[in-house]
């Protein structure tokens, strides 16, 4: 019969205490290859309860470090990877030491996130975007591409001949186009593109 949970546990005490595995195979009717596989999970699991300590004692002592970086205004994704540190405890830390908090991309809601890459492919400068959502000067770089921002230059320089001929293509008709010249295109980085297309076209 399968283990259960409390037969696991007292495996793991007896394991501890340092029985054989032919005892321990005998005492609980299981194979000495499951008891095993069983003593394998639980050094995995100890393994693994160790680092998270470790990481937690050394997040800690990096602390004082960390608070200097945010004050000097360090973008905090960076200081999150550079000390394995999460963006939630480095929040948390910034509002105990009353260190200001610029938010982060991944703290935005869904609507703002579009709000913001909307903006953006409108040609809203990045520092007008920063301030009026409260996120960081140096966030532009930690953001995903508009979807004109994914094509290539060739695909770029035959959008731009596309629609500097046929103005009213619609994005179908440019895709189709583009398929023609040998360019398998989306319609999302071409109606990107083509929205961007336009504002400088109305511009100029």
């Amino acid at each position: 019969m399968p283990l259960d949970e409390l037969q696991r546990i007292e495996i793991a005490i007896e394991l501890d205490k340092g029985v054989s595995h032919q005892e321990l195979a005998r005492k609980f009717s299981i194979s000495e290859s499951e008891l095993k596989n069983i003593a394998k999970l639980i050094l995995e699991k100890d393994v693994s309860s160790r680092q998270k300590a470790h990481r937690k004692r050394k997040s800690e002592s990096d602390r004082g470090l960390i608070i200097q970086k945010l004050l000097k205004g360090e973008l905090p994704e960076k200081i999150s990877e550079d000390f394995d540190v999460s963006l939630k405890v480095l929040k948390r830390w910034a509002q105990e030491e009353e260190v200001p908090w610029h938010k982060c991309w991944s703290e935005l809601t869904a609507t703002e996130k579009r709000e913001i890459q909307s903006l953006r492919e409108e040609g809203e400068t990045w520092e007008e975007i920063a301030k009026a959502y409260k996120l960081h000067i140096d966030g532009e770089e930690r953001i995903p591409p508009l979807p004109y921002q994914t094509l290539s230059p060739a695909e770029v320089g035959l959008l731009m001949e596309i629609f500097t001929t046929k103005p009213s293509i619609s994005i179908s008709g440019a895709c189709q186009l583009a398929l023609q010249a040998g360019m398998e295109l989306q319609p999302k980085p071409v109606a990107s593109y083509k929205r961007r297309w336009i504002r400088f076209h109305h511009q100029s």
